[in-house]
Order: C-alpha cells, then sequence, then structure tokens
C-alpha cells in the first residue's frame, strides 16, 4: 500500500506542475474562442482537452487521497462538466465551449492544483 500511497504522491506533483502550463493554455484559449478563431486554435483546443483528460484520470487514481478527510472535488460535478463540454464541442458553438471551459473546467483544475498541493503537505 505504501508504494500506491508514493506513486500517488508522485502523480499529483506531476499534476502540480502540469497545471502550471495547463491553467493558462485554457485562459488563451477561452480567449481565442470568444474573439475569434486563429489558424490553430481547433489543434490548441483538441490538446487542452486532453490535458483536461489527462488531469481526470490523475483525479480518478488519487481521489481517495485527496478526498481523504473531505470531499474537495464533487465527482458527480466533474462528470456533469464532462458531459457538458462534450455536448457543445458537438455543436460546435465557440461561445458555448468557451463559456464551459471557463465556468467548469478553470475551477475544477485550480481546485485539482490546490487539493494537490494540500494533499503533498499533509503527513501521510
Amino acid at each position: 500500500m505504501a508504494d500506491y500511497v508514493k506513486l500517488q504522491m508522485k502523480g499529483l506533483r506531476e499534476v502540480i506542475d502540469y497545471s502550471q502550463k495547463l491553467l493558462p493554455a485554457v485562459q488563451e484559449i477561452i480567449d481565442e474562442l470568444k474573439l475569434g478563431r486563429k489558424k490553430d486554435t481547433g489543434e490548441i483546443l483538441n490538446l487542452i482537452i486532453l490535458g483536461i483528460n489527462w488531469e481526470i484520470e490523475m483525479y480518478n487514481c488519487c481521489e481517495k487521497l485527496i478526498n481523504i478527510d473531505r470531499r474537495v472535488v464533487d465527482k458527480k460535478q466533474m462528470t456533469a462538466s464532462v458531459n457538458e463540454l462534450g455536448q457543445v464541442l458537438k455543436q460546435g458553438d465557440d461561445w458555448q465551449i468557451a463559456e464551459c471551459l471557463e465556468l467548469q473546467f478553470v475551477p475544477f483544475l485550480s481546485v485539482l492544483e490546490s487539493a494537490a498541493k494540500e494533499t503533498l503537505l499533509r503527513d501521510i
């Protein structure tokens, strides 16, 4: 069990490092989607979605560790957000995609980064 916790802690350190790159990229793509696409907006959006998916997977792997004392991340809300993003991506409305990212995923990514930092500070 101790080895698995060490692996989770390593994953949380990676979440922190990655979040520091992903969050600004999400904000940048939100701006592009609201103000007008650039030539590579679609490609970058796909990469950002892959990054969000990676962070969700890391949360899933570390959920019990993150939520050991209290529920920090609401998994039902996260699932609803993922479903909503899927719907707005199908519709292809850039404004709705931007709003979903801004209102659903920027907060999730920020909370996950903070939760990862808190978890690493705990004496486990």
